[in-house]
C-alpha cells in the first residue's frame, strides 16, 4: 500500500471520528432543546479543536521545529477550517430555513461537503 493510500485511510478514520463528534454533539444539544444554530456552532468548535490535533498527529504527521512554525500551521488551520465552519454554519441555516430540510438530514449532507473540503485544505494548505 502506498503512503498516499495510507494517508487517505488515516484521514478517513480521523474524519469519521470528527464527524461523529460533530453530529453526536449536535444531536445531543438539539435533543436538549438547544436552538439548532447554537448546537451547530458548539459542535463545529468542538470538532475543529479535536480535528486539528488528530490530523496533525495521526494523518499528516506534521512536525514543527519552532514556535513560529507551530503558530503558522495553527493560523493556516484556523483559516482553512474557519472557511469550512462557515460553509457548515451558513449551509445549515440555508437548507433548514430556506429549503425546509430536516435538521438532522441537513447536518449529514453538509458534513459530507465539509469532509471533502477539509481534506483538500488540510493536505494542501495546512499540514504541508
Amino acid at each position: 500500500m502506498s503512503d498516499k493510500q495510507k494517508e487517505l485511510y488515516r484521514y478517513f478514520a480521523i474524519g469519521l471520528s470528527t464527524t461523529l463528534i460533530n453530529i453526536g454533539c449536535y444531536a445531543l444539544l438539539i435533543n436538549l432543546r438547544i436552538d439548532y444554530k447554537i448546537a451547530n456552532l458548539t459542535a463545529i468548535i468542538l470538532c475543529k479543536v479535536y480535528g486539528y490535533f488528530a490530523n496533525k498527529i495521526f494523518v499528516f504527521r506534521s512536525r514543527c521545529d519552532s514556535l513560529k512554525a507551530i503558530f503558522l500551521e495553527c493560523l493556516r488551520y484556523i483559516m482553512a477550517r474557519g472557511f469550512t465552519a462557515i460553509v457548515d454554519y451558513v449551509g445549515m441555516i440555508a437548507v433548514i430555513e430556506i429549503l425546509g430540510w430536516n435538521k438532522m438530514v441537513s447536518k449529514y449532507i453538509l458534513q459530507l461537503i465539509v469532509i471533502i473540503l477539509n481534506y483538500i485544505f488540510g493536505k494542501y494548505m495546512v499540514f504541508r
